[in-house]
């Protein structure tokens, strides 16, 4: 059970970190000029240009999807257990 928490509090950290990487790089491309004027201009975020943030954020986009879906299958008994007494509730 030791085990389990552990890996339970080490993929929620990651997932928050991954989490706030693709919030970061989605508002950035967000402000980001468009393609052509980004590249004329030179424009940077934190001295990434957009073809690399766009990247970043695709990235971190896939790896956070994968590490919900691992964050589901660890926590599944608990969400199940919800979802259950959540049921109970709503038919009673």
């Amino acid at each position: 059970m030791k085990n389990l928490n552990a890996k339970r509090g080490l993929v929620s950290t990651f997932l928050i970190a991954v989490f706030v990487l693709c919030i970061i790089s989605g508002v950035a491309l967000m402000n980001a000029p468009s393609g052509r004027a980004a590249r004329l201009s030179g424009w940077t975020f934190m001295g990434l240009h957009r073809e690399n943030l766009k990247a970043i954020h695709d990235m971190t986009g896939i790896l956070m999807a994968l590490v919900v879906m691992l964050h589901l299958v660890l926590n599944w008994r608990w969400y199940a257990g919800e979802v259950r007494c959540l049921l109970r509730r709503s038919i009673a």
